[in-house]
């Protein structure tokens, strides 16, 4: 398209128009008010920033670093088979590091932004412009409302993973290059030319997009009712690009299924990694999330979910709430989402339906294009997509267009688009729609900053977040000025953080990083700053003072939350049982008890880390020289309590709770459910205090022993 053309039909103020969204939504992007990284994406950097023992972070980027993609793909995507996103994400964490060295750490900044804030918005004004005629004015003010939706601020604001940027990238680009093949038809093309075409459109792009988020998936079901010319078969006079079509879908299809079932889970073995592939999916709801589309609750979720997304779209969430009390709209508790049946709750959302339905047999009556038909249809088709992908979590929520709404508010611009195009050659109305919408989305931009905030906090409990971003900034400011201030221990990562990541039994970080990576990476300032000065870190750091395995201090009194302790003891040379912590009655007096259950031991909190110890306290001092441990068994009918047996543990002694001599250290220790394992050493010294550092479980975030005896 020529500049000229580009600035015929109102372009200026199109033009205009986009400048100030961008510049509005960039300004806040970069503020530490509004921008952030969600602790998992601390996580992922201190992952892929860390060199293979984990002991200290740069900037390597080789061959061997993508093997860590399928490190993501094991602990933390359950089993998408997102192997784009992954990749774009370990590019991404070095680059934000590398730039890190020119500019002030911002916790939002990333390279996801060229694609996000100038590639997005290019496709999707270019699509509104050919596909449905607008004019510049129109197209930017749709651009404009996706831009400014809950959705784009969701992975604009928040750093995180890109997946649903990608997906909505890949959806607009198969869109665009779909316009592209329409013209070649229509241009008289040869059919061997637009089969090529085809196949490469198709087969290379959608291929592509389905390893970035399942929500990419969309594109196959919303090319055919977009372009529904592209997809009439007719056999007769040698035209068969139609039945192309059909045989790619197909063949992409069967190459994403023979991928993601056996040629990534190949691939992951070879780096290290067991692959399965959506099976935390299966694990979540214990089926395939598939076969609840049999299920009425998923078409219930579809009407929700769709109302969400659309008044969610128009900036109206709290004026039509189904949840009558207001403070519930900016919770992210599940549990305060109940729907409360009444005339107040339940018109707002059959009237939402009733619009819909209105606007597809006014579209019908009227127009010959049926863009608004078409448009609506992509809408619940894309409603239903992401219920039915994401019915395996609760996503019947207010705030859900933020966190998975994203090919939502694409397609919901498109209709949007589809109704000013209705008004197409009536100026003033024109005009005046496009300034509803322009209203409708700051409107809509004001309740995604309120949205963003809210999750933004509640993922930070009881740390200044910010707090954090304006030490590193002033920080920066001081190496930038005096380089010889930067503190090289800096590139060291945290102790607990290495055994974590050394740990070839740790359950995925989906069900831990609460209590294990979570609180070692992103709720301790120096650890965060140590991720955010990788780019600073030398290739070579002197490596630190004893291996990962040896973590001394890390049981230490110093080092732990305030104990727990119990002076009730089953054994009368047991004067006191201390732990570092326990989950509600399983307190550290139940190893001493003599009674072997499940419901008789000791239990850690599930919200402290590991480490934890045990500690006892003999009424005088007693040399020992054999331990015997039993691991919890599990309930009837159940298990899992094998996982938090100890497999890493060091048992020290002491008189004065100062200074403690170690006296046994296992390494690999394996005691199945209820099962005891015994171990003797050397020991020539009485102590009074003798003390179980549990390092590291068979797999649990958290550890559990049922009976401890000694002699």
């Amino acid at each position: 398209m020529s500049m000229k053309r580009l600035f015929n039909d109102g372009g200026y103020s199109g033009l205009l128009i986009l400048s100030i969204t961008l510049f509005i939504l960039l300004n806040d992007a970069v503020s530490v008010e509004h921008g952030w990284i969600h602790p998992e994406g601390l996580i992922y950097s201190a992952h892929y920033l860390s060199n293979a023992s984990f002991d200290h972070v740069g900037l390597d980027l080789n061959l061997a670093e993508a093997g860590k993609i399928f490190w993501w793909e094991q602990h933390v995507d359950m089993g998408q088979g997102r192997l784009l996103t992954a990749l774009f994400q370990l590019i991404d964490i070095k680059f934000r590091a590398w730039l890190f060295r020119y500019i002030p750490p911002g916790p939002a900044v990333s390279a996801g932004w060229i694609i996000g804030l100038l590639c997005i918005p290019a496709l999707l004004y270019n699509f509104a412009r050919k596909y449905l005629i607008l004019g510049a004015p129109a197209a930017a003010s749709i651009t404009a409302l996706f831009l400014l939706s809950s959705a784009s601020v969701g992975y604009t604001f928040q750093y995180l993973h890109p997946g649903k940027m990608l997906a909505v990238f890949f959806l607009l680009v198969v869109l665009n290059l779909m316009l592209f093949l329409r013209g070649i038809e229509s241009g008289g093309a040869g059919e061997g030319r637009k089969g090529l075409m085809l196949w490469i459109m198709l087969g290379t792009t959608l291929f592509l997009s389905l390893f970035t988020d399942p929500l990419a998936f969309i594109t196959f079901l919303l090319v055919p009712v977009l372009f529904p010319e592209m997809f009439r078969v007719r056999f007769s006079g040698g035209n068969r690009s139609g039945g192309q079509v059909y045989a790619v879908y197909l063949a992409v299809i069967a190459c994403y299924a023979a991928s993601v079932l056996l040629i990534i889970p190949y691939l992951s073995k070879l780096s290290g990694y067991e692959y399965g592939f959506l099976y935390a999916v299966e694990e979540a709801r214990g089926n395939n999330p598939f076969m609840n589309i049999v299920n009425p609750q998923f078409y219930y979720g579809i009407m929700m979910n769709t109302y969400w997304f659309v008044t969610g779209n128009l900036g109206l969430r709290g004026y039509l709430p189904l949840y009558i009390s207001e403070d519930r709209l900016y919770s992210f508790e599940p549990s305060l989402y109940v729907t409360e049946v009444s005339l107040e709750t339940v018109a707002p959302l059959v009237i939402v339906h009733l619009v819909l339905i209105a606007l597809c047999i006014a579209d019908y009556r009227y127009s010959d294009r049926r863009y608004v038909i078409k448009a609506i249809a992509a809408l619940y088709l894309t409603t239903g997509w992401i219920t039915l992908i994401h019915s395996f979590q609760n996503v019947l929520l207010p705030w859900s267009n933020y966190y998975y709404g994203s090919v939502f508010s694409v397609v919901f611009a498109l209709l949007t688009g589809s109704l000013l195009r209705t008004l197409r050659g009536r100026r003033g109305l024109s005009y005046a729609a496009v300034a509803v919408v322009l209203i409708a989305s700051f409107s809509t931009y004001g309740d995604a900053k309120e949205i963003n905030r809210a999750w933004k906090y509640s993922r930070y409990p009881d740390v200044d977040i910010d707090g954090f971003y304006r030490g590193f900034k002033d920080y920066w400011h001081e190496i930038k000025r005096d380089p010889e201030l930067f503190d090289k221990k800096i590139c060291m990562v945290d102790k607990g953080v290495s055994l974590l990541f050394n740990s070839k039994n740790l359950y995925p970080v989906k069900v831990c990083y609460n209590t294990a990576l979570l609180k070692r990476i992103s709720f301790r300032y120096q650890s965060a700053l140590t991720l955010n000065f990788a780019g600073f870190c030398p290739d070579e750091v002197p490596p630190a003072e004893g291996a990962a395995e040896d973590v001394g201090p890390l049981c230490s009194t110093l080092d732990t939350v305030p104990e727990v302790m119990s002076e009730v003891s089953a054994d009368p040379d047991i004067v006191a049982v201390r732990a570092s912590s326990q989950w509600k009655h399983y307190g550290p007096h139940l190893v001493f008890d003599g009674i072997s259950s499940d419901e008789s031991s000791w239990h850690s909190d599930p919200n402290s880390l590991i480490p934890q110890w045990l500690e006892w306290e003999h009424a005088v001092p007693r040399m020992i020289t054999v331990i015997a441990i039993q691991s919890q068994m599990n309930p009837p009918h159940l298990s899992g309590n094998e996982l938090r047996a100890p497999r890493i543990f060091v048992l020290s002694g002491s008189n004065d709770r100062q200074q403690y001599t170690e006296l046994l250290r296992i390494k690999n220790a394996s005691i199945d459910p209820g099962t005891w394992g015994q171990w003797q050493f050397v020991n020539k010294q009485a102590y009074k205090y003798y003390r179980l550092c549990i390092r590291e479980t068979q797999g649990e975030c958290f550890a559990a022993v049922q009976e401890i005896r000694v002699r």
